[in-house]
């Protein structure tokens, strides 16, 4: 349903605008995970005994501060796009910025439902979000005088608030949760080291995005999100298997997971979904909307990179390797973007995917090199 909206406000917003869009909700998600990455995977760390009032008090007021942060990290990032990228309207960066305060509560409350373990009401609560986005957007124009990328963000909006209220009245009801404040050192202090290849994933797979925005022509942002949109469709298999890696110890899955096998499915798999949002993009967005094949091909081959990385990141994590792990993640986090920058200056847009493979091929021989010293 996400992926259909996107196509559809995508069509109503054009390249242009489509692009200024990617930069701000980009920029918004990356400083969000960054800073509060660490304290939600402690809260949901946590054992239901531990999670007491004093924890959820001091992860409130930590949450807080982390969000004071982003708002200055995030004004700081508009102001420098407007100034040294492209003028954006002062109406456009207000508007950006209460997206940015409602999305980190939005992603706090369902951190909290997680935490609470009520992932039922999680899966409706995302459901939700995406029908007010739509209702909202559609009824919108005949009620505000402003301009599509304004309406869609305030869908957005709309949409995070309600929900962050329903949630809040639901933990409090179900589990008597209250918005108090206490010491933000108590989950500070436990929060060390609480960064896995899960929050590094969740960083590199957006930054590609910002290296466009800043050093490449604005308009090809908004081609490179659908592109890759459409592409990155089928994540969900890789994060899927590293969910059960990592839930299950046993070594039954290797026997049905052959690499071989494996290797040439996502192969297809990745032309087949090349071929197709080629076509789908021209006939649907129109022939503005395509970047070149070898881009679409690049792309396709850093996803697999990526799925092989994750798979084999959270293998080592389920066997007790976490170290080699975490450590590949922080050469991934300390390497992508500066290889991607450079190759984007040399060889324009496609250098960007290709930065990104190289980075994920990189640590995978890492880890594989590791795995034979062992």
């Amino acid at each position: 349903m996400s992926l259909l909206y996107a196509l559809y406000y995508s069509r109503e917003l054009g390249v242009l605008n489509r692009s200024y869009l990617v930069m701000i909700m980009t920029s918004s998600t990356l400083i969000a995970i960054s800073l509060t990455s660490g304290t939600t995977l402690t809260l949901r760390n946590l054992s239901s005994q531990k999670s007491n009032v004093k924890n959820i008090s001091s992860f409130n007021s930590l949450v807080i501060i982390e969000t004071l942060i982003g708002i200055f990290l995030f004004f700081v990032a508009l102001q420098g796009f407007s100034i040294l990228k492209t003028n954006l309207h002062p109406t456009l960066v207000i508007i950006a910025m209460l997206y940015f305060i409602s999305s980190v509560a939005h992603l706090v409350s369902f951190e909290l439902l997680i935490a609470h373990n009520s992932f039922k009401t999680l899966a409706v609560c995302e459901v939700l979000t995406i029908i007010i986005q739509i209702s909202f957007f559609l009824s919108s124009k005949y009620f505000f005088d402003f301009t599509i990328a304004s309406r869609l963000l305030l869908s957005f909006i709309s949409s995070y608030l309600i929900i962050i209220f329903f949630c809040y009245f639901y933990l409090r009801n179900r589990f008597s949760y209250a918005l108090k404040l206490g010491d933000p050192l108590i989950i500070f202090k436990q929060s060390k080291g609480n960064h896995t290849i899960g929050t590094v994933l969740g960083i590199i797979d957006r930054f590609d995005r910002l290296v466009i925005a800043w050093i490449l022509p604005i308009v090809l942002l908004g081609k490179y999100a659908v592109m890759s949109s459409f592409i990155s469709f089928f994540r969900f298999v890789p994060d899927a298997l590293a969910k059960l890696m990592i839930s299950s110890k046993s070594e039954a899955w290797r026997k049905y997971l052959d690499p071989k096998l494996i290797f040439a499915g996502v192969l297809c798999l990745l032309g087949v979904m090349v071929i197709c949002s080629q076509s789908i993009i021209s006939r649907v967005l129109g022939p503005e909307w395509l970047l070149p094949w070898g881009v679409s091909l690049v792309y396709a081959l850093q996803e697999f990179a990526r799925g092989a990385f994750q798979l084999t990141g959270n293998y080592k994590v389920s066997v007790g390797s976490s170290f080699q792990t975490h450590r590949a993640a922080l050469t991934l986090l300390l390497t992508a973007g500066p290889v991607a920058f450079i190759l984007a200056i040399w060889l324009g847009i496609i250098g960007v995917p290709f930065g990104f493979l190289l980075s994920y091929l990189g640590v995978l021989l890492y880890l594989r090199r590791r795995s034979k010293l062992v």
